[in-house]
């Protein structure tokens, strides 16, 4: 939870809005760490249309924001 509200505030500070946590089904390496008490984020890289398809394209403008917010995020751990 810690880590979660640390990185919707860096994302707040930055200007970029609130993150929050949600359960959203799939797989992901964060369920192992999650299974394990350990604190995860997941799902905070850029922005995507059509995840998983052949027609998956990355925002690039979300690149620089998303990095920003995780720098910020560990700075104020």
């Amino acid at each position: 939870e810690k880590l979660c509200k640390a990185f919707s505030e860096a994302s707040e500070s930055l200007g970029f809005g609130s993150f929050y946590g949600a359960f959203v089904g799939g797989a992901s390496d964060a369920a192992y760490a999650s299974e394990l008490a350990i604190p995860v984020i997941c799902a905070t890289g850029p922005v995507v249309d059509f995840q998983h398809t052949r027609n998956e394209r990355v925002m690039t403008a979300s690149m620089a924001q998303r990095a920003k917010i995780h720098v910020q995020t560990i700075l104020s751990l």
